[in-house]
């Protein structure tokens, strides 16, 4: 697909939502649009259907909640299927590929309440630690594979279980995994642990174009080599202390902004 035609979807998707929840439209076209919302990824139209569960018109609001709870009614009987296998599995086979493709795919349906926004609160909290949970019995069960290693790295980060992260960081540098795959997630890992010096010597040795797309401004910024002590630097302090004047403090450093939880699981 082209940038033109993802761009073309956004506006069209943009539109929709828009006149679904436009109360001034004709009822008829207004259900229409929010009919339309199942053809929409749910992270895109969820946002969308929970401000029209408000809505004064009892029709666009029995569609709202149909909709909403048939996506998520169908990823809860997924993810119960998946429960069951993996019971299956254990009691078959204690470990290996069969219990660890059980495993993972409870995690990966549990993220995935987490991603569509289905999950939220203290839901999204167990949520997390389910998926965190089964991938670690996945992750025990094939502890060779280097994908199932990354999943545990990006969900204890997301979890904020950053003794968790450093251990598989560890354990993938022993193991001679690509640092392409790692470098970027122990560079968030030092982020999330305010160790800010830490993270251009992470990504030093990473080329822009051995990195996903749009983390490539961010390694390019980081990449950059600070300016030494004796180059100038601009502030509106004196150059010289007046005598008799107090020492202007230290500006605050400014506190990270949080991580977006899709990057932190399903980007890398």
């Amino acid at each position: 697909r082209s940038d033109r035609d993802w761009s073309s979807d956004v506006c069209s998707s943009d539109l929709t939502a828009r006149i679904a929840r436009d109360q001034s439209q004709p009822q008829a076209q207004r259900i229409r649009a929010v009919l339309a919302l199942r053809d929409m990824s749910p992270r895109m139209a969820l946002p969308v259907l929970r401000k029209l569960l408000s809505d004064p018109d009892e029709e666009i609001r029995l569609l709202a909640y149909g909709i909403s709870n048939t996506w998520e009614q169908r990823l809860t009987d997924s993810l119960q299927d998946a429960l069951r296998e993996v019971e299956v599995v254990r009691h078959a086979a204690p470990s290996g590929p069969a219990l660890a493709r059980a495993a993972q795919r409870v995690a990966e349906l549990q993220m995935e309440f987490i991603y569509q926004g289905l999950a939220q609160g203290d839901l999204r909290d167990f949520a997390l630690q389910q998926a965190l949970q089964y991938c670690a019995i996945a992750r025990d069960a094939l502890p060779q594979d280097t994908g199932l290693q990354m999943m545990f790295l990006r969900l204890s980060l997301a979890a904020g279980k950053t003794d968790a992260a450093r251990e598989v960081l560890e354990h993938l540098t022993s193991e001679g995994a690509s640092p392409t795959l790692w470098r970027p997630y122990a560079a968030e890992l030092e982020w999330i642990q305010r160790q800010f010096g830490r993270i251009s010597e992470v990504l030093q040795p990473l080329g822009t174009r051995q990195v996903a797309p749009r983390l490539r401004p961010v390694v390019r910024v980081w990449q950059t080599e600070t300016p030494s002590r004796s180059e100038p630097v601009i502030s509106d302090a004196p150059a010289v202390q007046r005598p008799g004047s107090a020492p202007r403090p230290a500006d605050p450093a400014p506190a990270p902004s949080p991580l977006s939880d899709a990057d932190r699981l399903l980007l890398g």
